[in-house]
């Protein structure tokens, strides 16, 4: 993928090492931490400074979510669709928004079915998946860390169809 993409509001861009502070500050919150079973918990600047430099550069389809040239938040394609958001980017659309410009260069070059999930009580995340055109497949249990006990999540799947019949 490239290296910027330009949505309507959001600029979609590489890391950088000045995110480092937002993105400890946002995922030390335990509310958004939990959402992402997988993250480590707690969050230290250590883990950020750890996903710019290191896990982010390696991953081609991971981008910061830049809204008047602040960090709102982060989407990436690599296996999955997956996204976070500050709290102060909530329910604004910045999740769909940047979502849709991803999943439209994927299909583009692929148009393999694509997955995604959400924990089964994060009811925004779904909404956000549901207006993709993302469908549920299975329910399934995996552990978090921000709680230390294994979760519910759905896991999705949007096709190539479905996607193509979005309005």
């Amino acid at each position: 993928m490239t290296d910027q993409i330009k949505t309507e509001r959001l600029l979609l861009r590489r890391f950088r090492e000045d995110d480092i502070v937002a993105i400890s500050a946002t995922l030390q919150d335990r509310g958004i931490a939990r959402m992402i079973p997988t993250m480590p918990w707690p969050y230290q600047e250590s883990d950020a400074r750890e996903f710019v430099t290191k896990t982010a550069p390696a991953l081609r389809a991971t981008y910061a979510a830049e809204l008047d040239g602040a960090l709102v938040g982060a989407v990436g394609i690599n296996g999955q669709l997956g996204y976070w958001f500050m709290r102060s980017a909530w329910g604004r659309g910045f999740a769909t928004e940047a979502s849709q410009a991803l999943l439209k260069i994927r299909f583009e070059k692929d148009q393999s079915p694509m997955r995604s999930g959400h924990r089964l009580e994060n009811k925004r995340s779904r909404r956000v998946l549901t207006k993709l055109g993302f469908r549920d497949t299975v329910q399934r249990q995996a552990f978090c860390h921000a709680e230390a006990a294994n979760v519910a999540m759905q896991d999705m799947e949007l096709t190539f169809a479905d996607w193509e019949a979005q309005p």
